[in-house]
C-alpha cells in the first residue's frame, strides 16, 4: 500500500518503482495522471470495483506492455494511455467502457480483440481502429449495432460482391436470434444491403421476413420495394480486353486494400488522364485503374497487415518487412516502366496516398528512389501515420537494387540487413557493388558517343572532370554535336549517376571511417588492399586518410602506400586501422599536417588536426559555469553524444560516451526548444580516457571557446592548440568587435607564434 496515495477511494498517485503492479482492492477510481511518466511500469491489473480511469492516468508510461481492465470500469478519460508506445495487450472483460478522446493515441503496438465481447451496444470508434481482423461471426453484429465510418470500414473488410449473399444470411440469423430489435438496427441492415448489391433474391426476402417478425416494418417494406425492382438473376460473364485484367479480377476477390483503393476517394478518371503513359508496353494501350490498384495493394497489403505490431518510434531507422510479390512483379514487367513510375510517384507525393510508397520503393529507378526518400523525410513530421508510411516505403526500398536505395540503407544503419537479403555482407557490398562505377585502373570512364569519345575522371577533391579525347580538350558537358542520340542519352544518364553518387558513396565510407577513427576498429590487411587498392573511387578516399599498422602510419599517393615524408611504405600482414594523433609522436602529427597542406589535400574529417588533450589536464571544473547552445548537442550521435527529448520538449538532455558532465537547462520547463536555449555545464568526469573521450573534450573545448572570449577570459589560451589558423583569425575578429581587449591581444600573439607562415584562410578538411 505504501506505493499508492489513495484518498476516499481515488488512487491519486503511484510512487513505486514500476514492474508488474496490482492495484489494491478498495480503489474505486484512478485519478488524473496517477501513473504519469512511470517508464518502468510493465503490466497493470485493475481490480473489479474500479469504475473510472482518469484523464492521462497512464500518459507516457513508455514501458507499459499489458493492462487488465475489469467490467466494472464504465469510463476511461481523455489520453489515458497516450504514448504508451510498447502497449500490446489491453484485456477487457465482456464489454467495452465509454472512451474519452485519444485514449490510446500513439500506442503503436496495440491491437484489441473483439472475441468474446458484447458487440450489441455502441462501442467507441477508437476500438474499431485498434481491433484485429473481423471474423464472419463478428461482422453481422457490427453491421447491425455499430455506427460510424471506422466501424463501417471494419464491417467491409474482405467483403466482395461474390460473398455478400453469405454475409446477409448471417445477418438474417442474427436478427432472428434477437429478443427485440431496435428500429435503428433494422435500418442499418437494409442500408448495408442497398449499398452492397450481390445478395440473392430469396436471401433478401428472408431478411425482410425476419425484420417483419421483429416489428421493423418500415425497413422490411423498403427492402421489399428493392426486391420488387430486382431483375431475374443471370449468370454473370465478364470479358476483358487483356488477360492481365482477367488475372487481376480473379486474384482480388476479398482483397480489402484493393477494394479500398478502387472505391475510396481516389479520382481515378483524373489520375489516368494525368498519366497517359501508364500503359502496356507491348500494345501501347492504357491500363485500367484495376491494374494500378493491384500493384499498389500487393505491397501496401503486406505493410498494413503488421501495422499494429510495428513500433512506430523506430521510424528513423526501422522498416516493415516486405517480400517480393511474384504476381505484381509479373504484371509490372508487362507495363511501360516510366509510365508506372510516374503514376506511383505522383500518388505517393500526395499526403493521403502514402500507401503507394511501398510499391514505389519496390520498383523505383535511381531518380524516383531519391524522390521517395525526400518524401519520407516530409512524412516523418506526421506521427504516427506518416512515420509508419516511412517504414513501409523503406520496406519497399529494401527490395530495390538501385545505388540510391543502398546508400539510404547504409545511412540509416540497415545495410547489414539489406546485404544479407542478397547473400552477402555490408562490408563486401560497400567495397564492391556500392562503390563500383565502372572506372578503369586510372580512375577514368570512356563514353563512346558515336562521333567522338569523352572520358570522365575523378580528381583529388572527388569532382568529376570531362575530357574530349577526339578534340583533345577539357569540356564542361557531353558534346551533342555529331553524337548518336541513343548513345548520348545513355552516357548522360550514367554520367548523372557518377556525378550524383560518387560523393555520396565516399561520404558514406568516410562516415564509417570516422566511426573507426573514434573506436579504433581495424581491418585485415588483405581485405583492406582489396577494398582500397582495387577501386579508383575508394582509393581516392583512402588517399585523404592516415592509416596505421601498429605504430607505423601511411597513406596512398598515386595508388601507392607512402609515409608522411613521401617515402614508399610496404604494407605488412598486420591489421590496418585509421590512425589517431593520440598514438603518434607530435613531430609525426605535424609532418602529416604539412603533408596535407603541401598537397592542398582536404581530409574528410579532422584526423591529423584532432587536438590531443592530456588526461591530467582535464579537470572536473574545465567547463564549470559555461553555457552551450542546446542545438550543439542535437544530432551529434556520430560524435558520441546522445540527445533525448521527452514530454513535448519539457524534458531534454544528453548523454556522453565514456564520460559524464553535470548540466542544467538554463531555461527549464519549456514545451518548446527556442533559439536561445542553452545548457549550463558543471562537473566533468571521465570513465576511461580513450579516443572517444578525447574527441568529446575537443568538441566541448570548441563549443565553450566563444563564451570565454566574449567574457574576455584569457585562460582560453589553454585550449587553443586544437584550432586552425582560420579559426584563430575568427576568434581575433570576435574579440576585437566586442571590445575584449585582453583576449584580442593574447590571440594576436598566439597567432603570430603558432601560425607565422600559414595562410589564415586555409581549409584543411572537407567537413
Amino acid at each position: 500500500m505504501s506505493d499508492f496515495i489513495i484518498e476516499n477511494g481515488v488512487l491519486v498517485k503511484y510512487k513505486g518503482k514500476g514492474g508488474d503492479v496490482v492495484i489494491p482492492d478498495g480503489v474505486t477510481s484512478i485519478g488524473e495522471k496517477a501513473f504519469w511518466g512511470c517508464k518502468n511500469l510493465k503490466s497493470v491489473t485493475i481490480p473489479e470495483g474500479v469504475t473510472s480511469i482518469g484523464e492521462g492516468a497512464f500518459l507516457w508510461c513508455g514501458g507499459l506492455k499489458s493492462v487488465t481492465i475489469p467490467e466494472s470500469v464504465e469510463y476511461i478519460g481523455n489520453n489515458a494511455f497516450e504514448d504508451c508506445y510498447k502497449l500490446k495487450n489491453v484485456h477487457f472483460t465482456n464489454r467495452f467502457p465509454r472512451l474519452g478522446k485519444d485514449v490510446f493515441k500513439d500506442c503503436g503496438e496495440l491491437s484489441i480483440s473483439l472475441a468474446g465481447m458484447n458487440l450489441d451496444s455502441p462501442i467507441s470508434p477508437q476500438i474499431a481502429r485498434l481491433c484485429t481482423e473481423i471474423t464472419d461471426d463478428i461482422r453481422p453484429h457490427i453491421m447491425l449495432f455499430q455506427t460510424g465510418k471506422a466501424w463501417e470500414e471494419k464491417a467491409e473488410e474482405r467483403l466482395k460482391k461474390k460473398n455478400t449473399d453469405g454475409v446477409v444470411k448471417d445477418v438474417v440469423q442474427l436478427v432472428k436470434s434477437q429478443e427485440k430489435l431496435a428500429q435503428k438496427a433494422g435500418k442499418q441492415a437494409v442500408d448495408f444491403v442497398l449499398c452492397h448489391p450481390g445478395a440473392k433474391k430469396e436471401t433478401l426476402q428472408a431478411l425482410a421476413d425476419a425484420l417483419d417478425e421483429k416489428k421493423c416494418k418500415k425497413s422490411a417494406e423498403l427492402l421489399r420495394e428493392t426486391i420488387a425492382d430486382m431483375k431475374e438473376e443471370k449468370e454473370e460473364t465478364e470479358t476483358y480486353d487483356n488477360p492481365v485484367e482477367a488475372f487481376v479480377a480473379e486474384k482480388t476477390i476479398n482483397d480489402s486494400i484493393y477494394n479500398t483503393l478502387l472505391s475510396g476517394d481516389m479520382d481515378w478518371k483524373k489520375i489516368l488522364a494525368d498519366n497517359p503513359d501508364f500503359k502496356y508496353s507491348e500494345t501501347g494501350k492504357q491500363c485500367p485503374k484495376e491494374v494500378a490498384a493491384f500493384i499498389i495493394s500487393a505491397y501496401a497489403r503486406q505493410a498494413y497487415a503488421v501495422k499494429h505490431m510495428t513500433p512506430i518510434y523506430y521510424y528513423k531507422n526501422g522498416y516493415v518487412e516486405i517480400h517480393k510479390d511474384a504476381d505484381a512483379d509479373k504484371i509490372a514487367e508487362m507495363l511501360d516502366k516510366e509510365g508506372l513510375l510516374k503514376l506511383l510517384c505522383m500518388l505517393a507525393c500526395q499526403m493521403d496516398k502514402r500507401e503507394c510508397g511501398a510499391a514505389l520503393g519496390r520498383y523505383a529507378d535511381e531518380k524516383r528512389a531519391a524522390e521517395l526518400i525526400k518524401m519520407m523525410r516530409k512524412w516523418e513530421d506526421y506521427y504516427p501515420d506518416g512515420c509508419f508510411a516511412v517504414m513501409a516505403a523503406r520496406g519497399g526500398l529494401m527490395l530495390n537494387d538501385t545505388r540510391t536505395a543502398m546508400l539510404h540503407m547504409d545511412k540509416v544503419g540497415l545495410l547489414r540487413v539489406y546485404a544479407k537479403m542478397r547473400g552477402t555482407d555490408a562490408e563486401t557490398m560497400r567495397d564492391t557493388v556500392l562503390a563500383d562505377f565502372g572506372l578503369d585502373g586510372d580512375g577514368k570512364k570512356a563514353y563512346d558517343l558515336g562521333g567522338r569519345t569523352v572520358s570522365a575522371s575523378i580528381d583529388n577533391e572527388l569532382k568529376i572532370t570531362l575530357f574530349d579525347e577526339t578534340a583533345g580538350k577539357t569540356v564542361k558537358s557531353l558534346p551533342k554535336k555529331d553524337a548518336d542520340p541513343e548513345k548520348l542519352a545513355a552516357a548522360d544518364a550514367d554520367l548523372a549517376d557518377l556525378k550524383k553518387n560518387v560523393k555520396k558513396v565516399v561520404k558514406a565510407r568516410c562516415d564509417q571511417l570516422f566511426s573507426d577513427f573514434l573506436s579504433g576498429n581495424t581491418y585485415g590487411a588483405e581485405k583492406w588492399k582489396q577494398a582500397y587498392l582495387g577501386n579508383p573511387v575508394l582509393e581516392r578516399a583512402a588517399a585523404l586518410i592516415v592509416w596505421n599498422q601498429g605504430t607505423q602510419t601511411f597513406t596512398l599517393k598515386d595508388g601507392k602506400p607512402v609515409t608522411c615524408s613521401g617515402e614508399e611504405y610496404k604494407i605488412s600482414s598486420k591489421p590496418i586501422g585509421v590512425a589517431h594523433p593520440m598514438e603518434m609522436e607530435p613531430a609525426e602529427v605535424e609532418a602529416w599536417q604539412q603533408y596535407f597542406m603541401a598537397g592542398r589535400l582536404k581530409q574528410p574529417f579532422e584526423q591529423v588536426w584532432e587536438p590531443v588533450i592530456k588526461p591530467e589536464e582535464v579537470k572536473e571544473d574545465r567547463y564549470e559555469g559555461q553555457k552551450v547552445s542546446v542545438f550543439r548537442f542535437m544530432h551529434a550521435e556520430k560524435h558520441g553524444i546522445t540527445f533525448w527529448d521527452e514530454d513535448f520538449h519539457n524534458s531534454i538532455g544528453f548523454e556522453l560516451t565514456g564520460c559524464d558532465i553535470d548540466y542544467d537547462r538554463t531555461t527549464p520547463n519549456r514545451h518548446s526548444i527556442e533559439r536561445d536555449e542553452t545548457f549550463t555545464l558543471g562537473k566533468f568526469t571521465i570513465e576511461k580516457y580513450d579516443r572517444r573521450v578525447n574527441h568529446i573534450v575537443a568538441l566541448l573545448d570548441r563549443w565553450t571557446v566563444y563564451g570565454r572570449i566574449l567574457a574576455d577570459d584569457v585562460s582560453v589560451r589553454n585550449i587553443l592548440h586544437g584550432f586552425t589558423a582560420a579559426q584563430i583569425l575568427e576568434f581575433i575578429r570576435l574579440a576585437s568587435e566586442n571590445g575584449c581587449a585582453e583576449c584580442a591581444a593574447m590571440l594576436l600573439e598566439y597567432k603570430q607564434n603558432t601560425y607565422p607562415d600559414y595562410d589564415p584562410m586555409a581549409e584543411f578538411t572537407l567537413d
